[in-house]
């Protein structure tokens, strides 16, 4: 399968989330939806998780320990996990989750028209999410990567008439905002504290037009009769940083000196770099045929019966790709849905599962030639989520840990830790 071919593509915009196109850097990541009247790009930073370090072991774990081993030793496991759940689980019984940094919404001036050609794609090779139709005889295209490098996500509006570009956009988190408002001349920004001891975080949006004019109208970037623009957006927290709002300026700045061209030749070099490393090319003598249909069409004749090998060799690129874009050096671990994830209450908290679900994330790093997405610094995935525990928390988890399970000088990291390092033991239904 040649790289020209390995894209995911539609012929209309993401009517749910789980439909949109992602793009990562790691660290920062987006789904494209790839409206025409109005567009939503939902957009999450790592390390933005609810609320901060509690205090949560349960002082009576230890006092039945014993009894409980005992209890399993004699076959009663039913009975184990009945006093195990009252002794053993903390309280509060879940911690908090990894949550959605919000959305960048735009409203189109020129949207009333029939829009015609219309084509929505991810090419994987590259790491560009493309949406591009005709509308009143005017052909438009939108590009958006979150480079590594530079550590932006990067959106560019163009069409092939003068003018023709005209809109609004804001930032939101709905409904847990914080403020918003003006940041310099042709930039807003939105900044707040993630829960009750959480982290605060910043993200600052920038548009550097070509042509027309550019304003701040309340917390809103107004852009009118512009050739093209250029955003950049960039987002960080107190995990990493003291002040997120200046880390913020100061990518965006070197990036507007930089410039799009230069921004996106490196993202693409970097990201070809990890993504050419392996090709998998099964024989099919009816590709010609199923390469000409859109994504969502090719699924539907699989399940109608007919065989599609290119489809599977996109479906392992395209797995490749979501742990690329989700683990990068100096990245957390990719959680439960790598990096992207529209909710503030997802499903199991979108954490990090050690009984099965990181070494899932894990298994196609080594055998699919993707080794440094896992080396997040100096350390492997596993490692980096361990040594967050001291650096957030300084000895609580490990007290709790020493308590619930006293191992003569070690620690245990149970199955669902968090990035406060939490080591409790977790309040599922089923223990044993």
């Amino acid at each position: 399968m040649g790289t020209q071919e390995l894209k995911l593509w539609y012929r209309g915009p993401a009517e749910k989330w789980v439909n949109a196109l992602p793009v990562g850097n790691g660290k920062l990541g987006a789904m494209v939806f790839g409206g025409v009247k109005q567009e939503r790009i939902q957009i999450n930073e790592d390390s933005l998780w609810y609320g901060g370090p509690k205090k949560r072991e349960q002082p009576d774990a230890y006092k039945h320990l014993e009894e409980i081993r005992r209890l399993m030793f004699e076959g009663k496991p039913q009975d184990a996990e009945y006093l195990a759940r009252m002794a053993m689980t903390p309280g509060p019984k879940f911690f908090a989750p990894y949550q959605t940094l919000g959305d960048i919404n735009f409203y189109f001036r020129q949207s009333n028209g029939e829009t015609t050609n219309y084509r929505r794609e991810l090419d994987l090779p590259t790491g560009i999410a493309k949406t591009s139709y005709t509308l009143d005889g005017t052909t438009y295209q939108r590009e958006i990567f979150a480079s590594a490098i530079d550590q932006v996500l990067v959106i560019r509006l163009s069409s092939d008439r003068s003018g023709a570009i005209s809109f609004s956009m804001n930032l939101s988190r709905r409904p847990f905002e914080g403020t918003s408002g003006k940041e310099g001349a042709e930039s807003i920004v939105m900044q707040g504290q993630c829960g009750p001891e959480g982290v605060h975080y910043a993200t600052v949006l920038k548009a550097v037009t070509v042509g027309g004019n550019v304003q701040i109208i309340g917390d809103f970037i107004s852009v009118e009769a512009v050739d093209s623009v250029t955003l950049y957006v960039a987002a960080a927290t107190t995990f990493r940083h003291p002040e997120p709002l200046i880390v913020c300026q100061s990518r965006i700045a070197a990036s507007v000196v930089k410039g799009f061209e230069a921004v996106r030749e490196d993202h693409v070099k970097d990201h070809r770099s990890l993504f050419e490393r392996v090709q998998l090319e099964i024989e099919d003598p009816d590709h010609h045929v199923a390469v000409a249909l859109p994504t969502d069409e090719r699924l539907r004749r699989i399940q109608e019966g007919y065989a599609d090998q290119g489809l599977i060799s996109l479906f392992f690129q395209y797995g490749r790709y979501l742990l690329m874009g989700s683990s990068r050096p100096g990245s957390l671990p990719a959680n439960l849905q790598g990096i992207w994830n529209e909710s503030h209450t997802p499903p199991w908290e979108s954490d990090y599962h050690l009984n099965i679900n990181l070494q899932m994330n894990y298994w196609p790093a080594e055998v699919c030639n993707l080794a440094g997405v896992k080396q997040l610094g100096r350390f492997t995935a596993p490692e980096a989520l361990w040594r967050t525990t001291p650096r957030i928390c300084g000895r609580r988890q490990t007290y709790a840990a020493f308590m619930c399970l006293p191992f003569s000088g070690r620690w245990a990291g149970h199955g669902c830790p968090c990035i406060c390092g939490s080591t409790i033991v977790m309040a599922e239904i089923g223990i044993f």
